[in-house]
């Protein structure tokens, strides 16, 4: 197969798709994991005696996330 002049702008544009896939995957897991984490939290000993959140302790843990991306 040989390489023209032209494929060069293609093989640049799909390698940047191909890097922003990657960036974008790695982003969702992430974000899959901060919530499975925080699902995890909610399910801790914390809260097995008394069943009520508190939303301050919430917003606090996902602050704790978001500060973490």
């Amino acid at each position: 197969m040989s390489t023209t002049s032209n494929d060069s702008p293609r093989r640049t544009y799909i390698h940047r798709l191909q890097d922003e896939l990657r960036e974008s995957e790695a982003s969702r897991e992430a974000m899959v994991a901060a919530a499975l984490d925080l699902r995890r939290y909610l399910l801790s000993e914390k809260f097995w005696q008394d069943t009520t959140v508190q939303v301050s302790d919430v917003l606090y843990r996902l602050d704790q996330v978001l500060s973490e991306r």
